[in-house]
This record gives structure tokens, C-alpha cells and sequence, in this order.
């Protein structure tokens, strides 16, 4: 996995919206913009580049008009040292803002962003370290961190932090507990849902071994999808089940998905608009629609 770290993502990176909704564009953020976008029949719309030369976005999170990018710096997997941040940009196409007040400073020189999210009701930041399995929260308007969830392992997350996703419904913050490899005794990747309010672990839903889980949307009738990336596959929790333990099963596995080949990596980012599921892959450099 680290040998092909630099890959994953170019050093700088530009961050783009997709002007027919703001779905599509966490889609296509979430690792850069794709090289060969595929066209999806009846869509419409321009690109806007709205920052450049971030260092290696991860995924993003809006709050009003300003949508919060981890600097994940992938390309130096493995060199300690320097400042990880959450960049804040204009998404009027103002670019990346000056105020400091907006910069989320986030800590240690291994902490190595994933995921991002933004509780649509409190106005409250999450962000996940896939090193350092731990989840900080920034409270709405302040960049004072907060920790949510402590080093793992430990009885909220086994490994690192990737994608995570707000259930307000639910009051869970659903976060994919995964291992890039460092550690060969904490394998495989896991669904967990943590108390929005106190971040104590509600349920696990285990992924086949060998798992990298990714990202995490909800759907409208409040069904969680999920991306795996090792193999390339979305898995898919009913709603009737998510409190249910290792309720995850096996919703969408096709070739377009699908690391491009050995060692590589594939499904990542996750979106819905339009009733379309929209899919991005990493290595293949590309967005899938699912129809």
C-alpha cells in the first residue's frame, strides 16, 4: 500500500464544482479530479475550479458557503513531520480563504486526514486520522479541536478513521474503521456507529477480511452505503438494520469499480443525486454512475 501511496494522488491538486449540485462535487473531490470523467447520459453542467494546489485533498464538508478540505498529504505517507490543516474555500469561487479564524489546524506530524464531515444540524466539523485512528470535532464557528474519539485501538475504533457520514435521525456519527497495513494485526475494515453525542460505540458491521471500508452515504430511506476499496465493492446496511451487529451485505460489484489491477485501489468516494449512485475509483482515475 505505500509503495503506491504517491499514486493515489498527485501532490497538488485542484478542487472543482459540478454546477448541476453539490452531490456530484463531493463526489469528484474526493480524490482530485478525475483524469477521464466518464459522461453520463442526460447530465448537464460545467466544471469551476474553485482552488488549486491544494496538498492532496482527501474529501470535503460543507458548511453555508464554504466547504472545509482536509490536507491529507498522501504523497509523503510515511515521512513525519509538518502541519496537516483543513483548508477553507470559497465555493462562490473566491478560492482558498485567507482567514485564519476558518483554518482547522489538526494534530501531530502523523495524523494524515481522511475523512471530513459536517453535522448539518450543530454546524459541527469531524475529521478522521487513518494513523492515528482518532476522530476530532471542531464546534460550529470555532477552530478550537475538540477530541472526540481517542487513539486506537480502543473501544471505539480498532484502526484508523476514513469516511464518516452525520445521522441526525439516528443521532450516530458512522465512521469506516480500516487498516492501510501498518499494522498486520488489526486486518480488515468495519462499519461503526458512535453516539453523536458522546462518541460511545453503538454497533459494528464487519466487512469481509481484508476490507479497506472508505466512505459512507445514507440514502433517503435511510439505508447506509458504503465503499470498499481493496476489492473494489459497495456494500449496503438496511435501514431496518443498523443497529443490527454485521448487518453489511454485498450491494454493487462490477468491473468499472474495481482496483484496475494487483496492489491498486478502486471504489472510493460515494454520492447520490437524481436517483443515480455515483461512484468514484481510484486508481482508474475515474467517476461511475450506477443507473
Amino acid at each position: 500500500m505505500f509503495a503506491h501511496a504517491p499514486q493515489v494522488e498527485r501532490r497538488t491538486s485542484t478542487i472543482g464544482r459540478r454546477l448541476v449540485g453539490l452531490l456530484q462535487f463531493v463526489a469528484i473531490t474526493a480524490f482530485g479530479l478525475p483524469a477521464a470523467a466518464q459522461v453520463v447520459p442526460g447530465a448537464t453542467g460545467s466544471l469551476v475550479v474553485l482552488a488549486d494546489n491544494l496538498l492532496t485533498p482527501t474529501t470535503v464538508a460543507v458548511q453555508g458557503n464554504v466547504a472545509f478540505v482536509p490536507e491529507g498529504q498522501f504523497a509523503r505517507l510515511g515521512v513525519l513531520g509538518g502541519l496537516f490543516q483543513a483548508r477553507a474555500i470559497d465555493l462562490n469561487g473566491a478560492g482558498v480563504l485567507a482567514d485564519r479564524g476558518l483554518r482547522r489546524q489538526l494534530p501531530g506530524n502523523d495524523f494524515f486526514p481522511e475523512g471530513i464531515v459536517a453535522d448539518a444540524v450543530s454546524g459541527d466539523l469531524f475529521v478522521g486520522s487513518i494513523f492515528q485512528g482518532t476522530i476530532i470535532k471542531f464546534p460550529a464557528g470555532s477552530n478550537v479541536r475538540q477530541q472526540f474519539v481517542g487513539k486506537a485501538p480502543n473501544a471505539a475504533l480498532q484502526r484508523g478513521a476514513f469516511g464518516a457520514r452525520v445521522d441526525n435521525a439516528r443521532g450516530i456519527l458512522w465512521v469506516c474503521d480500516s487498516n492501510l497495513g501498518a499494522d498486520p494485526a488489526r486486518p480488515g475494515g468495519t462499519v461503526v456507529g458512535l453516539n453523536l453525542a458522546n462518541a460511545a460505540p453503538l454497533v459494528r458491521h464487519e466487512l469481509p477480511a481484508n476490507s479497506i471500508c472508505n466512505d459512507i452515504i445514507i440514502d433517503a430511506a435511510g439505508n447506509l452505503l458504503i465503499t470498499e476499496t481493496l476489492v473494489g465493492q459497495v456494500f449496503r446496511i438496511d435501514a431496518a438494520n443498523v443497529l443490527v451487529t454485521d448487518s453489511a451485505q454485498l450491494f454493487l460489484a462490477t468491473p468499472e469499480i474495481a482496483p484496475p489491477a494487483a496492489g491498486q485501489l478502486g471504489a472510493n468516494g460515494l454520492a447520490i443525486a437524481g436517483g443515480i449512485l455515483f461512484v468514484s475509483n481510484t486508481f482508474a482515475a475515474r467517476w461511475f454512475a450506477s443507473i
